[in-house]
Order: structure tokens, then C-alpha cells, then sequence
């Protein structure tokens, strides 16, 4: 391969990189996002955690 078709291929990737996510940006300012990734790690999170304290209660009653 030669230097002009390695700049080109890298040139087009960087547009392409640039002109997708600005494209991404712009559509989802129009079509509501309903979930993203973040939301789907932590659902999967506490599907399979054990729900424990962290610390003791401290109750109403005993600090009045």
C-alpha cells in the first residue's frame, strides 16, 4: 500500500468518527432515548446482587 492510500484510509476514518457521533447527537435531540447502556448494566447489576446493609438502622424512636 502506499502512503497516499494509508492517509486517505485514516482520513476517511476520522471523518467518519467525527460525522457520527456529531449525526447521533442530532438525532437523538429529536427521538427520546428509552434506555442506554448505563441503564441496562445497572438493571443486570442488581438482578444478581445480595441486597445487604451497609450499616445498622437507627430508628426515630431511640434518637428522640
Amino acid at each position: 500500500m502506499s502512503i497516499k492510500k494509508v492517509l486517505r484510509i485514516v482520513r476517511n476514518l476520522i471523518l467518519f468518527f467525527f460525522i457520527s457521533t456529531i449525526l447521533a447527537v442530532v438525532l437523538y435531540r429529536f427521538i427520546p432515548v428509552y434506555t442506554t447502556p448505563l441503564m441496562v448494566i445497572r438493571s443486570t447489576q442488581q438482578l444478581f446482587k445480595v441486597k445487604t446493609a451497609k450499616r445498622p438502622v437507627a430508628h426515630l424512636q431511640n434518637k428522640m
